[in-house]
């Protein structure tokens, strides 16, 4: 039997995630579609450990600090780090903080939080979270909310059925899922799977699942559900502090 053959994987393509912050930065599309979308330039961290976090979208306290996760939600979900011994300045070294969409998407009209971005908008931001992925090559994703985690696992899943839960796949399944969305959208073909002689599509990535961190949600409200964060928050430690 042959040998698979080994990809050279370079680490994080800071160049690339560069740029394609610079056109997040000027992106319009969905401004120009009629949808209310703010966009600010933002330190999204570094990714130093090949780590990736993925929201629902920017709060307005993002754009007035030019950080993500810099508003309340982003303390809280700093405090939850906090608990499995990373500070915020180790997170924001050894993750790169992304999000469904870039831009801030606005209040809900009926208040209670931020409104969440609409399937076009979220079909329209992708392109980019799938460069971010190629250029960081994640080992670990860790994806915070309903809307992060139902972009990769579909509408009907229920936060009480992931949260707590460590799910692995291939680098490649996890880009073809956030794919799909932007497929169907477009109503277009596109390849599963670009040809990139970089990219190691078998490598494997640890997905881990927090709910999110924002006080307008009242998931956290369960007893039972504070110990699904708990089992989350457990898990990821354990991991992060293996070898390698």
């Amino acid at each position: 039997m042959t040998a698979r053959k080994e990809v050279e994987v370079e680490i994080i393509d800071q160049a690339a995630l560069d740029q394609t912050n610079l056109e997040i930065a000027g992106c319009d599309i969905c401004a120009q579609g009629g949808y209310v979308a703010i966009t600010r330039p933002i330190d999204r961290g570094r990714g130093d450990k090949q780590i990736l976090i993925v929201g629902q979208a920017p709060g307005y306290t993002e754009g007035t600090r030019q950080v993500a996760f810099g508003g309340p939600a982003g303390r809280k979900l700093m405090q939850w780090f906090a608990t499995i011994g990373l500070s915020e300045a180790q997170v924001r070294t050894y993750t790169y903080m992304s999000a469904i969409t870039k831009c801030y998407p606005g209040r809900a009209p009926g208040g209670g939080g931020d409104r969440n971005p609409s399937p076009i908008e979220r079909a329209n931001c992708r392109p980019y979270l799938l460069r971010e992925i190629l250029a960081i090559k994640p080992k670990v994703v860790i994806l915070i909310g309903s809307t992060a985690i139902k972009e990769v696992y579909g509408d009907k899943t229920k936060l009480e059925e992931i949260i707590g839960v460590t799910k692995t796949m291939t680098l490649g399944e996890l880009y073809v899922r956030l794919q799909a969305r932007l497929v169907s959208a477009r109503r277009q073909e596109m390849p599963l799977l670009p040809e990139f002689t970089n990219v190691d599509w078998e490598q494997p990535v640890y997905v881990f699942h927090l709910p999110h961190p924002s006080g307008a949600s009242t998931w956290l409200n369960s007893e039972a559900n504070k110990t699904l964060l708990q089992n989350s928050l457990t898990q990821l430690g354990k991991h992060l502090t293996q070898p390698g």
